[in-house]
């Protein structure tokens, strides 16, 4: 994590005063979390124009982006490693539900097409559309008893 943001002095010199490298990093670190050089001059003490120099130097735009796309994946990538076992016993739970021939019809046909959602194989746009029989072009609606005899690879086809 960033160090607390911190305000500078005032500056001593109504002109030329020259500023630490740790500084102009705080500001950076300070116009990241405000996004605005107007609230950055307030919280830093440092002039609208050496922060627009510094924004423009030193591509403070590009970098904070890069660094909140950074922190974003960092979070999913946290998040996903959480989620992932539950995510699998449900999947689990789902396939158990489209094999097991006591369930009724509309559980697995909902089962089936929420795996099918997971691994893209039916994406959501397809849902209730017209469903392509073999290498024909007439199109026909898939009834329930016949979405739960596909296998995979129908599925995929």
């Amino acid at each position: 994590m960033a160090e607390p943001l911190r305000i500078l002095p005032p500056p001593t010199q109504k002109h030329g005063r020259r500023y630490a490298a740790q500084d102009r990093e705080t500001a950076f670190v300070t116009y990241r979390a405000v996004r605005s050089l107007r609230e950055t001059v307030k919280r830093t003490g440092v002039t609208v124009s050496t922060l627009h120099e510094w924004c423009k130097a030193d591509g403070w735009i590009a970098r904070a982006d890069r660094e909140d796309a950074e922190d974003i994946a960092s979070a999913r990538s946290a998040i996903g490693g959480q989620a992932m076992p539950a995510l699998h016993r449900g999947i689990a739970r789902l396939v158990k539900i489209v094999e097991d021939d006591a369930s009724k019809d509309q559980d697995a046909i909902k089962a089936t097409e929420l795996l099918g959602k997971f691994t893209g194989t039916l994406a959501p746009a397809n849902a209730g559309k017209p469903f392509a029989d073999g290498p024909s072009t007439a199109a026909r609606t898939v009834t329930a008893a016949e979405l739960l005899a596909l296998d995979p690879d129908q599925l995929t086809a």
